[in-house]
């Protein structure tokens, strides 16, 4: 940098952003450990290693230091991509990997720790990894967009909106520094806008998880979705009683059914069912309660009649056969087939 008032003014950026991360880092330490909040905090310290490694400092300057910052800066996609799978998809749990799978990515790990640590990321495979890196938050983009509609939870599809803006500006990023020209890359503006965009980001970040209520921020960004059962316990209201006679006629068998359809046809704003279904009847995303009506329809189709699966899956509303045997496989622990062939071998 030429002009030492910019220099000094990129390195505030940088320092004010790691402030907000480590006030961050000690709010989430008060809470209970649990992997999506150890995600996130991954995620903030590759952050703070990536505003170090590109800050207007002499690479000489880093020392043996250089090689950690390198690791934390080029795994930021993957604590990105980890973070928004375990709080925006529901069904998403690691735990459940194969055992081979998780072998397999170890191995990955280990590889990927000495190339960037030990051998300073010196090779083909960095471009590689910059590549990998922007198909991984194209893959953040896709999903947050594809599940605004699906998601119940207000306050998580606000921050879906703020969480796909910093995806956004990630992946812009990537690709500058991938595909453009090298002289983009160390020009003092590339830097200084780089360092005012992620103290934004963090920001953005920190105002939407401090102003949220600590049982927000702790029962619907980290568990499972599961429904209360709370509908039982409460008189239902003229909404869910319309809902009520929907479900009674299965108009969930209705194909290509939405939050916005069905809000239609119950002549309702799609905001009031979308709470009425959330937090009366405690479910998270709207696939899930319509799952929850169709899949033990479809088991009593497996087990009594002899119609393709094909047929009772598009019977049933699915638009097609293959999210049919996810759901019904995650719910029930067998495909359609194998829970079929049960009731075929039975005397």
């Amino acid at each position: 940098m030429l002009n030492p008032s910019v220099e000094l003014l990129d390195i505030c950026l940088r320092v004010a952003a790691m402030g907000q991360i480590a006030l961050l880092c000690l709010l989430f330490l008060r809470r209970p450990w649990r992997l999506a909040h150890l995600t996130l905090g991954w995620l903030a310290v590759c952050t703070a290693g990536y505003l170090s490694l590109t800050a207007p400092i002499a690479d000489a300057h880093y020392g043996p230091l250089r090689g950690l910052l390198l690791v934390l800066t080029d795994s930021i996609a993957y604590a990105l991509w980890l973070a928004v799978m375990l709080h925006f998809r529901d069904d998403f749990s690691p735990r459940r990997w194969p055992l081979a799978l998780k072998g397999v990515l170890a191995l990955y790990g280990l590889g990927f720790i000495y190339f960037f640590g030990v051998l300073q990321g010196i090779g083909w495979l960095h471009d590689a990894n910059h590549l990998l890196s922007i198909a991984l938050v194209a893959h953040i983009i896709i999903h947050l967009l594809n599940g605004m509609n699906d998601d119940l939870i207000d306050a998580r599809r606000s921050l879906r909106v703020q969480a796909t803006l910093i995806a956004s500006v990630f992946f812009l990023y990537l690709a500058c520094v991938e595909l453009g020209p090298e002289f983009i890359r160390h020009h003092w503006l590339f830097s200084l806008s780089n360092a005012a965009l992620v103290l934004f980001g963090v920001s953005t970040l920190s105002v939407a998880l401090l102003l949220r209520p600590a049982q927000s921020n702790a029962d619907e960004l980290s568990n499972a979705a599961h429904p209360s059962g709370r509908e039982a316990a409460r008189q239902p209201n003229p909404l869910q009683v319309k809902l009520d006679a929907f479900l009674a006629q299965r108009g969930y068998t209705q194909t290509n059914l939405t939050i916005a359809s069905l809000a239609h046809q119950l002549g309702c704003q799609e905001y009031q069912l979308r709470q009425l279904i959330n937090r009366e009847l405690g479910y998270r995303n709207f696939s899930d309660f319509l799952n929850r009506h169709r899949l033990p329809a479809a088991a009593e189709q497996l087990s009594s009649h002899r119609s393709p699966i094909t047929t009772i899956a598009l019977d049933l509303g699915y638009g097609s056969i293959g999210p049919f045997n996810r759901a019904f496989k995650a719910h029930f622990g067998c495909t359609p087939s194998d829970y079929r062939r049960q009731f075929q071998n039975r005397p």
